[in-house]
């Protein structure tokens, strides 16, 4: 372990937190007749997850929230197709910033990702019901 007085050399981040204890080893090989040691450090690092919290699903909650609000509005009114069509570019907007802070990859994808891809399939779902909605109610029997 390191010295006390090492820790107060860590940079601070505002991403990441280092989880004390900060363990060090070092270890002796020998190879033939010689030898030679390899340090090792164990690090812990713990992400703070605030900015991800507020920047990524506050804003999708939200939208996805306002989503349910079209079933309040009158379907006569006309506002029901443009409210969840401002809405649902609302989200594809978010969505297309947020590619950039999600990672990049296949194996690993983020969970947050499915509840975005949700979010908008579901959206799309209610848009469309909207529209049908509104055809169906313009119609005269």
């Amino acid at each position: 372990m390191l010295p006390e007085d090492d820790y107060q050399n860590l940079a601070n981040d505002q991403q990441w937190e280092v989880v004390l204890p900060i363990r060090s080893y070092v270890k002796t090989n020998y190879y033939g007749s010689g030898s030679y040691q390899t340090h090792s450090t164990d690090v812990t690092l713990k992400r703070r997850p605030n900015f991800y919290s507020i920047i990524l699903v506050f804003p999708t909650v939200t939208l996805y929230l306002l989503s349910t609000l079209t079933y309040f509005t009158p379907a006569d009114s006309g506002e029901r197709v443009s409210f969840i069509v401002t809405l649902l570019l609302t989200q594809m907007v978010n969505f297309t910033a947020l590619i950039d802070l999600l990672p990049a990859n296949s194996l690993n994808f983020p969970i947050f990702a499915y509840f975005i891809c949700t979010v908008v399939l579901h959206m799309a779902i209610v848009c469309l019901k909207a529209v049908i909605s509104e055809e169906l109610a313009s119609l005269e029997f």
